[in-house]
């Protein structure tokens, strides 16, 4: 598996990548809005339900793409080439933005494209017909503009993409292969996303999941705090691990 996916070509995981995430959005979506034919879906009901239920299927293409983009950083001597870890590190965290930033706003136009040829751009929350009446018999009161939902789908998908990929990235330097923090991340991803298991970790916390913002609303923590807070751990984690096992390596 180690030699595959270093092998895996980054245009074939590019493609893959792009050719999947509709295909899933648009299966697990429609899914989710056929449901019951008696709840007046929105635009904001699309964006929870991707973010939240197409998670576990999108992110495994994600880390694949990553891990092909980035092969040719994880090799015996790169830190000497740059002059120091922080230097790599910081080349790395830099090129991982931008990969997150293309991911989420593909995600994100993909979704709400999608949304729009299904359901109505405005927010029906406070209707009775509307799909937080549906699942926990209420409405919500004070409805969070549609934009505001779109961003936090954004915002979600590129900060969640960021922590799942350094944390790849550091256990890379650490057993020589990106299987490990793969299988790592598959794992937490199948153990949040099954509803029986109340396990909290990263993906659900960081997440539309329809029941807890029709309740609660948007925590500020949960989508900003706490994985900017993870994204520094894991920074200032790899700067040191890379400047120790580059040094044994090259030893």
């Amino acid at each position: 598996m180690k030699k595959y996916l270093q092998q895996f070509s980054c245009s074939g995981s590019i493609l893959l990548y792009m050719g999947m995430t509709p295909a899933i959005i648009y299966l697990t979506t429609l899914g989710c809005l056929r449901y019951s034919n008696k709840v007046s879906y929105c635009l904001s009901d699309v964006l929870c339900f991707d973010e939240h239920y197409t998670k576990f299927y999108i992110y495994p293409f994600v880390l694949l793409m990553i891990i092909n983009l980035l092969k040719e950083e994880f090799r015996a001597g790169v830190v000497l080439r740059y002059g120091s870890s922080a230097k790599l590190m910081m080349k790395l965290f830099r090129r991982l933005i931008i990969i997150a930033a293309v991911v989420g706003i593909y995600q994100t136009i993909l979704t709400t494209a999608l949304g729009l040829v299904y359901t109505p751009f405005q927010c029906n929350w406070d209707s009775l017909t509307g799909y937080p009446f549906f699942l926990v018999k209420n409405v919500v009161t004070q409805i969070p503009p549609t934009a505001i939902i779109i961003l936090a789908h954004f915002l979600s998908i590129v900060l969640t993409t960021l922590v799942i990929s350094m944390f790849v990235m550091v256990l890379w330097w650490m057993t020589e292969t990106p299987v490990t923090g793969f299988i790592i991340i598959v794992g937490l991803l199948s153990i949040e996303t099954n509803i029986s298991i109340y396990v909290n970790v990263l993906f659900s916390i960081v997440s539309l999941r329809p029941d807890k913002i029709f309740l609660s609303g948007i925590d500020p923590w949960s989508f900003l705090g706490y994985p900017i807070l993870i994204i520094l751990l894991l920074f200032i984690s790899g700067t040191v691990i890379i400047r120790k096992i580059d040094f044994l390596r090259l030893k």
